[in-house]
């Protein structure tokens, strides 16, 4: 089981992709080096603010990253989730029902997957080859 200890509060930064500072994809990218010695192809897009560019990173039609939907996730799983109704932000699913992502406001944090601020902005996992 990941120890999401060392990764809370790591504050957010654009773009960021160590212990300094990361967005929500750079988290990505820090947590699948650190815990299973994997990259994630690393892409550098505008700004995590660019909608857009977050929703192509796990696009079934032509995905950044190398991902199948699942309905059950496992540690390790992406969860996309939409801010403002559009595909914009991802986690990394933690057994138990935890969301691992970045908040402008708070760094690095835990959410439940079922809690009244994730729930509805879940759009799916995505189990990365």
């Amino acid at each position: 089981m990941i120890d999401t200890s060392k990764y809370i509060k790591i504050p957010y930064r654009d773009r960021g992709r160590s212990f300094d500072g990361c967005d929500c994809f750079g988290l990505a990218i820090l947590v699948y080096r650190e815990e299973w010695d994997r990259k994630i192809a690393d892409v550098f897009y505008p700004s995590a603010e660019d909608q857009e560019a977050v929703a192509r990173l796990i696009d079934v039609s032509a995905p950044t990253i190398n991902a199948e939907q699942t309905e059950r996730p496992i540690e390790g799983d992406l969860i996309l989730m939409r801010e403002g109704g559009q595909p914009s932000h991802i986690g990394i699913y933690i057994d138990g029902g935890i969301c691992l992502h970045t908040s402008r406001r708070f760094g690095t944090c835990c959410e439940r997957i079922d809690g009244p601020r994730l729930k509805s902005k879940i759009m799916g996992y995505y189990r990365v080859a």
